[in-house]
């Protein structure tokens, strides 16, 4: 009589049988958000100027000359070279002739001009001579307003004070939320970020001071350009272990 296959086949058996897994701990997960309004402390202008003509020379001459222009229209508001504006741009592109309706066979275009444009980028505390800088540069020969934007000098500060508020309101709602369901908070699970930013402000009518000088002065003039504030965002999900009924 073989004895060892009935404790092989027991042995096996007890192999085969899953063990039973650990029941899920109890948990309660909340998000918490925060929504601040920052005094903004930054302005940042762009502003070109664009120069078309038959020859790169002339196009060139043109640009530099009234992007000069600019320069001491700047300074003579009060604002640093390489501290508060820079050059940051300067382009020269052909100027193609047009494809006629009917061209004849053969036909290709040929370069007619040359356009040249310098951009300048603007970046002070002076918030108060947003209007001024615009209405004095577009008087100086600037007709290419790009965008007024209101920022923050150091948005790291505010956006950390966002994720504390928005990590405090996901505890008191944690909070709330245990007592209302009569358990108890045992330990934080998992605290994540999911996501944090700030939303500069743009002037709306940075649009309509286009190519046209004349529209730009008169809208500069009739309304100045107050800064208001920067909006930061921040949004945390907690997860708290729990105990209880």
């Amino acid at each position: 009589m073989n004895l060892l296959a009935p404790i092989t086949l027991a042995a096996a058996l007890l192999c085969s049988t899953p063990l039973l897994a650990e029941e899920s701990p109890a948990v309660l997960t909340v998000s918490g958000r925060a929504t601040l309004e920052v005094p903004a402390d930054q302005l940042q202008i762009s502003l070109g100027v664009e120069a078309e003509a038959k020859t790169v020379d002339v196009a060139h001459a043109m640009a530099v000359s009234a992007m000069g222009d600019v320069i001491k229209a700047m300074k003579k508001l009060g604002l640093e070279e390489k501290t508060e504006f820079t050059i940051e741009r300067y382009n020269v592109n052909p100027q193609w002739s047009p494809r006629p309706r009917n061209p004849e066979a053969g036909w290709r275009a040929t370069i007619v001009g040359y356009q040249v444009d310098t951009q300048m980028q603007i970046k002070t505390g002076k918030l108060e001579l947003a209007g001024k800088i615009i209405s004095e540069s577009v008087d100086a020969g600037a007709n290419d307003i790009g965008s007024v934007m209101f920022s923050l000098t150091d948005p790291r500060t505010s956006r950390n004070e966002a994720i504390e508020t928005a990590t405090l309101n996901a505890m008191n709602d944690a909070r709330t939320m245990a007592d209302a369901a009569g358990v108890k908070l045992v330990s934080i699970q998992s605290l994540s970020l999911d996501g944090s930013n700030y939303q500069p402000r743009q002037f709306k009518a940075a649009a309509e001071y286009g190519r046209s000088g004349a529209m730009a002065m008169d809208m500069a003039a009739a309304a100045p350009i107050v800064s208001g504030d920067v909006t930061v965002h921040a949004s945390v999900q907690l997860t708290w272990r729990i105990s209880g009924p």
